[in-house]
């Protein structure tokens, strides 16, 4: 099919400005280049001209040409990668799954012809809640003049919540009907096969069949420090296993909603092979968090109590079977178990948090700013060390002073003070809480339920790691499908 005949098919002929974009991108970049050039500018500004206008013009082709459904899905696949793109060979400024998130908000919110057929967005209270929680943020990442730095910036996007905020405001209008959840549903399960897959070769020990290869380099990523758990493409366990958590959950969606048995089986197959990921992650806030997730969705949804024994059975015999058959995990397991250094070094962060709240608690320390600003509020306990090897303590509290908070609500009342943290609390009540509220069509009645599981994990987790991008993204994508079923066309086909 055409071009032409794909606009036709989708209701209506591809907007001007695709066609009018690329050469006037290509002009910003030839200009940008040519004035550099001729006046001495540092040759990385060029270059920092023409991957933004590549990217911008990789926007809005994706945004022209792709349904949005599709876009949204194909971002979700993408994410576990973000920060590791480099590893890869694409600069991190043209990272993919960046470019097609944004594509999709882009395709929603100017109604390409691939995003006709669906309602216009409408702004409610909630919408607002969320642009001034990024506000606020945005404003204490100026003036605190982090908002240039990359971490920070790309941070704001992503782990703190712009991006998930667009992405919750626009996923009501993009999966209204079963056909376009469907393709969601269908990522997820291909993503938790990936995930589960890879948390299994990284536990057993076939590297060679773990990909990408930077997974395998123990002196990189976040938690290199870590190493022997099943870190997966985030480099970081406990991200890990909520991506494995969220996808076991699709994966059951899956199971009770799709047709046929092999498809079942497969969707079947990918819950367990996620769950036993989670197992592999060795995080306490893992299996914590996913075990209450479960047990109390499965006993808050009247429909769903009477799987409560057999779910509890078959994780025990999961449990026990992977102890027995994998080499090692169990000593793996009971070492983490009793390792208390790690809680120790959380502790301590955890008390430098309240400090800096007691000393700003109105504005905070500013947007990023806890890792360069921390070092005067730790104190040494009388209950625990500073830090294991403790023999200077100015040189170990600037060693410990490289971990960023490991409770994502602490840290943003550190940086961002109380008035920030509540900020971004009410918007988690009113647009996640609310998407709990619903009382969505029969379609949406597993999605509210996987919901519910979803964010008791997210949140438990979020007590015990800093800010993480995945996460944050799922959750709030999640709760825009149900949100979805607040609309009265809601519909099945």
């Amino acid at each position: 099919m055409t071009g032409a005949a794909r606009a036709h098919h989708a209701g209506g002929r591809y907007p001007g400005w695709t066609k009018v974009a690329p050469p006037a991108l290509a002009a910003i970049v030839v200009g940008a280049v040519a004035a550099a050039a001729g006046q001495g500018v540092d040759p990385f500004l060029p270059f920092a001209a023409a991957v933004a206008a590549l990217a911008g013009l990789s926007v809005l082709w994706i945004a022209a040409y792709v349904r949005p459904a599709v876009l949204l899905s194909i971002a979700l696949l993408l994410a576990p990668f973000s920060g590791s793109w480099e590893q890869l060979g694409i600069p991190g400024a043209l990272a993919p799954d960046r470019l097609v998130l944004a594509g999709a908000i882009v395709a929603v919110a100017v109604r390409t012809p691939g995003a006709r057929d669906r309602s216009r967005f409408r702004a409610e209270p909630v919408h607002y809640l969320l642009g001034i929680a990024a506000v606020w943020a945005v404003a204490s990442a100026i003036l605190s003049g982090t908002i240039f730095e990359r971490e920070a910036f790309f941070g704001l996007l992503e782990s703190y919540g712009i991006l998930p905020y667009a992405a919750f405001a626009v996923a009501p209008l993009v999966f209204r009907t079963e056909r376009e959840r469907a393709v969601l549903l269908r990522a997820l399960v291909l993503l938790g096969a990936y995930l589960g897959l890879t948390a299994l070769f990284e536990t057993i020990g076939l590297r060679a069949l773990v990909f990408p290869r930077y997974i395998s380099d123990p002196t990189y990523g976040i938690q290199n420090s870590s190493w022997g758990r099943a870190r997966g493409p985030f480099t970081e366990a406990v991200t890990n296993g909520v991506a494995l958590y969220a996808c076991a959950v699709a994966a059951v969606v899956a199971c009770v909603t799709w047709r046929g048995r092999a498809a079942r089986a497969s969707a079947a197959a990918v819950a367990v092979l996620c769950g036993l990921g989670a197992l592999f992650t060795l995080q306490r806030a893992i299996w914590i968090g996913t075990a209450l997730a479960s047990v109390f969705t499965l006993l808050a949804l009247r429909r769903l109590r009477r799987y409560v024994l057999p779910t509890f059975a078959a994780g025990i015999a999961l449990v026990i079977g992977s102890l027995a058959l994998v080499p090692g995990l169990e000593a793996k397991v009971v070492g983490r178990g009793t390792d208390r250094q790690p809680i120790y070094d959380r502790l301590n962060l955890n008390e430098a948090a309240f400090g800096a709240v007691g000393a700003h608690p109105l504005t905070g320390l500013g947007w990023h700013r806890f890792l360069d600003r921390n070092v005067d509020f730790f104190q040494q306990a009388a209950d625990r060390p500073l830090i294991q090897t403790a023999t200077v303590t100015q040189v170990l509290k600037v060693d410990i002073a490289r971990e960023p908070v490991h409770n994502v609500f602490l840290g943003y009342a550190a940086e961002l003070g109380l008035v920030g943290l509540s900020l971004w609390l009410l918007a988690l009540a009113f647009g996640v809480g609310g998407a709990l509220r619903t009382r969505p069509p029969p379609p949406l009645a597993y999605w509210r339920a996987g919901l519910v599981a979803l964010t008791i994990a997210v949140l438990f987790a979020s007590a015990t790691v800093p800010p993480a991008n995945f996460p944050m993204l799922i959750l709030w994508l999640w709760a825009g499908v149900v949100w979805a079923g607040r609309a009265p066309e809601a519909g099945t086909r």
